[in-house]
């Protein structure tokens, strides 16, 4: 059975320009593939979302990707309604309250529930997991960390990928001065005639 974001991709007819890499079934045991362009991963029974909106969205935001063009798209077809409902079953809830605070960040809808009152702020996405602004803004409405690198019109989705983690040990300061130090040099060099 397939669960997550890709079974409310087909439940809801959802064409994207960029596919979901992560797809999840259920099935005897747990196993994972990672292929680096696609994740194939298998749960046991226990981790069977209910088959509706808020069950496989909230299983997606848990075990998949962060996919805002999927979540626009899909937002755009099942409207404000089941959110909502989420929203008012489970106020205080982290998934819903993401779930909310997502949904009027990319539609510029407010939904129809109160904002969250109390219980401690989370972050909008995992900073371990993607790349993240240095500093975020809290959305006092859902209580959530605003993290997301970008704004609703330009908002790249970076995983922290080993080669991404890699990149980043990369100091641009130290290649610089390097650089700089390899120019005086050779400058020094040429003017004196060496060269």
């Amino acid at each position: 059975m397939q669960v997550g974001f890709k079974a409310l991709a087909a439940q809801h007819g959802i064409a994207l320009a960029q596919p979901l890499r992560v797809s999840s079934t259920i099935g005897a045991s747990r196993m994972s593939r990672d292929t680096g362009d696609q994740v194939d991963n298998r749960y046991p029974a226990a981790y069977r979302p209910n088959d509706d909106f808020t069950g496989h969205f909230e299983f997606g935001l848990k075990y998949e990707e962060i996919h805002l063009e999927f979540f626009a798209r899909l937002f755009a077809v099942v409207g404000p309604r089941p959110i909502e409902a989420w929203c008012r079953n489970e106020p205080f809830g982290q998934y819903a309250r993401r779930t909310g605070f997502l949904y009027e960040w990319l539609t510029g809808q407010q939904l129809d529930v109160p904002d969250v009152t109390n219980g401690g702020y989370v972050d909008a996405i995992a900073a371990d997991q993607y790349l993240t602004r240095t500093e975020s803004t809290r959305v006092r409405r859902w209580r959530i960390n605003n993290n997301l690198p970008g704004t609703v019109d330009f908002c790249p989705i970076i995983r922290r990928s080993p080669a991404v983690q890699e990149a980043l040990q990369f100091d641009v300061g130290a290649a610089l001065s390097e650089l700089d130090r390899t120019y005086v040099v050779s400058q020094n060099t040429w003017q004196q005639g060496v060269i």
